[in-house]
């Protein structure tokens, strides 16, 4: 059985895998990038998801955990989008690195913290 120690280290690991296949790919496409901005993007999301594991309650009824579930992801949605469009324009020579991190990121986050929080809920409502 999953638990959350088990999840926040699973979502570490992988973060740290995608980061460093994300900054080998990063050279690959662009040899002359030079930025490391892009590089706080993986650490944001970590904290992000460790904050969303200890915020919403599984034992909750089902009611109370899909709301503070849903009101965090807005909020998590809306600090995200801030906080790299913030970026992008105080980098500005790192802009394109910094939103393709963002969204790759982004999206493989949603997914790996929907199946988690989905296991953690079954197990928890045996």
């Amino acid at each position: 059985m999953m638990n959350r120690t088990k999840i926040v280290s699973y979502a570490g690991i992988l973060l740290v895998l995608f980061t460093i296949v994300g900054e080998m790919l990063l050279r690959i496409q662009y040899p002359n990038y030079t930025g490391r901005v892009h590089l706080f993007v993986p650490l944001f999301f970590f904290i992000i998801y460790v904050s969303a594991m200890s915020f919403v309650d599984m034992t909750a009824s089902a009611r109370e955990f899909l709301k503070k579930y849903m009101s965090f992801k807005l909020v998590k949605m809306a600090v995200s989008l801030s906080a790299t469009i913030l970026l992008a324009f105080v980098f500005r020579n790192q802009a394109k690195g910094i939103l393709i991190n963002f969204l790759v990121f982004y999206l493989i986050t949603i997914v790996f913290e929907n199946v988690m929080v989905m296991q953690l809920k079954k197990k928890n409502s045996h």
